[in-house]
């Protein structure tokens, strides 16, 4: 039998002690063990965190997010062809660790709402948007949950994403398209469009092979057009952008000379 801690109604703190309440005061804390159920009661909403093989019960209420965000390859300028996109929320301090992540699909418009039920009002978060086949892309700054609620939209300037990196298209900001391989694995990113992605791109393009990862603006093939995207931002050295990230040495285009230095090898 597990562990059951029922705040407020009761503790199960054994299968044998059974404590009839238990009060926590305001900014109080208790330490929670590993497959420990947690259920609200009274209480009607845990915040915090939950690790484990437990569960989290009751009446969790979930913070809504609500996104806009486009993708290079995507968007034609007037809309997007809608996708899902991972979405994280890390803490803003080293080593910023993932608290939290869901898909969401994002519509013509780039429009998605996603429902997280860890994060929590009030607290700041680095807002992360990842996709099979664009960099990934951090918010400029920490965000918080206000009343449940955070919007944020990435389109309206190339300064709401980390290190303004972003791409613009006629007149909207968008995630830049083409981190489809490691150097090793095609569909593992490394946070660098640069030659081991075009490798893979333009590949499929010469051979006519589909696949979804290289499929840059998902019109169902993969060819020139695509390869254009990630041969672009490979030769202008795009690479994501946030805290640690890239480490120092590596540089874009030296803009002086027109010649491209590449990153550095760990």
């Amino acid at each position: 039998m597990k562990t059951i801690i029922c705040l407020i109604i009761a503790v199960l703190l054994s299968q044998s002690a059974i404590a009839q309440s238990i009060v926590i005061g305001s900014g109080s804390s208790i330490e929670v063990g590993l497959g420990a159920d947690i259920c609200a009661g009274a209480v009607g909403n845990i915040t915090g965190h939950l690790f484990g093989d437990g569960t989290e019960c009751g009446n969790v209420i979930p913070k809504t997010l609500n996104l806009i965000a486009l993708i290079e390859g995507f968007y034609n300028g007037t809309s997007m062809v809608p996708d899902t996109v991972t979405v994280e929320f890390r803490n803003t301090v080293s080593p910023y660790s993932l608290i939290e992540q869901k898909k969401i699909l994002l519509d013509s418009s780039g429009a998605g709402t996603g429902k997280f039920t860890i994060v929590l009002n009030s607290s700041s978060y680095y807002l992360v948007v990842k996709h099979r086949n664009a960099l990934q892309t951090w918010s400029s700054t920490s965000q918080t949950f206000s009343s449940g609620v955070l919007n944020y939209n990435f389109t309206t300037n190339a300064s709401q994403a980390y290190g303004n990196n972003q791409v613009l298209v006629g007149t909207k900001y968008c995630i830049f398209s083409g981190d489809v391989s490691n150097g090793t694995t095609a569909g593992v990113q490394d946070g660098f469009i640069d030659i081991f992605d075009d490798y893979e791109v333009y590949n499929d393009s010469y051979t006519g092979a589909y696949r979804l990862l290289t499929d840059l603006n998902l019109d169902g093939f993969v060819d020139i057009f695509d390869d254009l995207y990630v041969y672009n931002n490979s030769y202008n050295g795009v690479a994501a952008v946030y805290p640690g990230f890239p480490r120092p040495g590596y540089l874009k285009k030296d803009e002086t000379n027109n010649i491209k230095v590449n990153r550095e090898v760990e």
